[in-house]
């Protein structure tokens, strides 16, 4: 499984993540700023799941039509960096990448739910 964390997940986060062995990179390396739109597209581009804390992108996908490969949207009301971590290990240590390929996953501190994207967003 492959990963791009948005820019509101703490690179120290990537690097932690990268270290257990994670394909995970971030868009603050490439560069601060980049509208959602590209951070989006890069991430369908390269099938990396997107890691976010921005609502944004679900009025992208399913309003806008723009295509995704998969996204954990995380919902925290801890917003710390331990807090994200913590969630984000379990995520994408015991979720497969057949369960979040397709599928925009919705995290919080009470629930997991998974929504099945549009189809035609999967088409290359």
């Amino acid at each position: 499984m492959k990963f791009l964390a948005d820019e509101n997940i703490s690179i120290r986060i990537v690097l932690y993540l990268q270290k257990m062995g994670i394909d995970i990179n971030s868009s603050i390396k490439e560069k601060i700023g980049l509208s959602d739109e590209t951070i989006l597209a890069k991430s369908y581009r390269e099938e990396r799941i997107l890691i976010t804390s921005d609502k944004d992108f679900g009025d992208l996908i399913f309003n806008k039509n723009l295509p995704c490969y998969g996204i954990i949207l995380l919902r925290l009301k801890n917003q710390s960096m331990h807090n994200k971590l913590q969630i984000i290990e379990k995520i994408i240590t015991t979720i497969e990448n057949k369960d979040i390929a397709g599928n925009i996953i919705i995290v919080t501190e009470e629930f997991i739910r998974v929504r099945l994207l549009p189809k035609q967003k999967l088409q290359n």
